[in-house]
């Protein structure tokens, strides 16, 4: 995180991002295309889209990070961020650091301000609303993701959390402590054509 279109750093733009070459761990990210089925993709895109809407409650980001199977956050802040509009460093630190359920980041590079160009330079309502003491972050921060779930793994259909909406609702109930670590989560909609299976669901138990 963030996600963005394209890997452009302050440093060069390399089209393709560079950390897959670096590790070999599987790595969920926000791109131009995503690979993987549909609902996955869609609450990718539901919580990468708070980072940059400065929407993003802190309480949501280690339980979803969860779901998605990771151990780690990796915090992108060496990124021209005015040229995708992507969140900014500081913004990202700061909800990186209130976010519970995230261990102590580790930083790599430099923590030199990242700041657009002469050309670009942004002093928007972002910027104008940043206390001037928030913290300018390293290059590269890896936060922990702590009590991390595996990436294959089943869950029982007892106690299911019934979601009447998409990845957007998820990040909600996230938000409001609802989404379980060891629940089934299934979307209502899955269920258009199939009313025995939905009733099934419904009456196991769920929470709504």
């Amino acid at each position: 995180v963030p996600g963005s279109d394209f890997a452009s750093y302050r440093w060069g733009n390399t089209v393709d991002p560079v950390l897959p070459g670096l590790m070999d761990r599987p790595y969920a990210a926000r791109e131009l295309f995503q690979w993987g089925s549909a609902p996955s993709a869609n609450l990718l895109n539901a919580w990468d889209r708070r980072f940059h809407e400065w929407s993003m409650d802190p309480q949501a980001i280690a339980p979803v990070a969860r779901l998605l199977g990771a151990g780690d956050l990796v915090v992108r802040n060496d990124l021209q961020y005015e040229r995708y509009r992507l969140a900014r460093p500081r913004q990202m630190a700061e909800l990186v650091d209130a976010a519970p359920g995230l261990g102590e980041p580790v930083g790599f590079g430099g923590t030199e301000p990242n700041v657009a160009g002469p050309e670009q330079t942004l002093l928007d309502e972002i910027e104008l609303a940043t206390p001037p003491t928030a913290r300018h972050p390293h290059a590269v921060e890896v936060a922990p993701v702590q009590d991390p779930l595996p990436i294959l793994r089943t869950r029982t259909t007892e106690h299911p959390l019934l979601v009447a909406g998409d990845g957007e609702g998820i990040v909600d109930a996230a938000s409001i402590g609802m989404l379980g670590p060891n629940q089934a989560v299934f979307y209502s909609g899955w269920f258009a054509d199939d009313p025995a299976g939905f009733e099934r669901v419904y009456r196991s138990g769920d929470e709504r």
